[in-house]
């Protein structure tokens, strides 16, 4: 499998992609250099200057791709959460059909190898802890089905579960990546100023599996820090987006004192420290 974490050209994401490499070799050893790749968009804002290169100590593979911002007309910041995935398609002439990618943000690293199940063709397997957190798309009846209803273009089953932090085939990703990236910024467009625009690329990645009736696969595989219980015999990854003890707004400002032993933030410390 390879990982593919979105990284943007901004002092954030540096700290971010170091742990992320940081893990990953310790990790994946040897074979990390094998199992990811990561893409840089060149401009995080609208408004940015196009950053061409970097000098970030980066070991492992990587390619500069263009930002989201140069492929629609958009002025406002919450359409950077559409580049997940728009960077992941300039990844596709690297990748072969049957590789396996797990597409996600930059701020998640690997706790540990991934063993669990792998996808099939026209299967993607997902994280369905942000249904329950805030998407709430998974039934007909769900609270916010309403936001993906008027892109939706069959109704002979309910694909959506909710899900994200995508584990797919390359071929199966060929079939739903424009729709995903369509969707995405239509749902932010219709949904400007609401919090349902910043997670565009959840959306549009349901709708995309939905229209395309792609099998939409729950997995308990990734830690939330602060959200759920770490389960090291299922969890994989950790997403730290919300942590308010690994706060990834205040670091370096931490207090390292204050975390707790498990593998999560023991990783985290012995990154800062090594």
């Amino acid at each position: 499998m390879i990982t593919i974490p979105c990284v943007a050209p901004v002092k954030l994401f540096q700290f971010q992609l170091s742990l992320f490499q940081f893990q990953h070799q310790k990790v994946y050893g040897a074979e990390a250099k094998n199992k990811c790749l990561i893409p840089i968009v060149k401009q995080n804002h609208h408004n940015d200057p196009l950053i061409n290169s970097i000098d970030w100590d980066i070991k492992l593979p990587y390619v500069m791709v263009d930002s989201i911002f140069t492929h629609i007309d958009e002025k406002a910041h919450v359409f950077c959460a559409s580049n997940v995935f728009y960077a992941a398609k300039q990844l596709l002439p690297y990748l072969k059909d049957d590789d396996i990618v797990e597409i996600q943000d930059c701020d998640i690293f690997h706790l540990k190898p991934y063993t669990g199940p792998l996808p099939g063709d026209k299967e993607v397997i997902v994280n369905t802890f942000y249904e329950n957190w805030h998407m709430h798309i998974a039934t007909p009846e769900s609270e916010n089905s309403h936001v993906i209803r008027p892109y939706m273009n069959h109704q002979e089953e309910w694909y959506p579960n909710g899900g994200f932090n995508t584990i797919v085939k390359v071929s199966t990703l060929k079939e739903i990546i424009d729709d995903v990236i369509e969707f995405s910024v239509k749902v932010g467009r219709d949904n400007l100023n609401t919090p349902h625009a910043w997670w565009m690329q959840m959306y549009g990645l349901n709708i995309a599996c939905h229209n395309n009736q792609i099998k939409m696969i729950s997995m308990d595989n990734c830690y939330f820090p602060n959200m759920n219980q770490l389960d090291i015999s299922n969890h994989h990854q950790a997403h730290y987006s919300c942590d308010p003890i690994f706060h990834k707004h205040q670091f370096p400002n931490l207090n390292v004192i204050d975390f707790p032993d498990n593998v999560f933030y023991n990783s985290i410390r012995e990154w800062m420290y090594r």
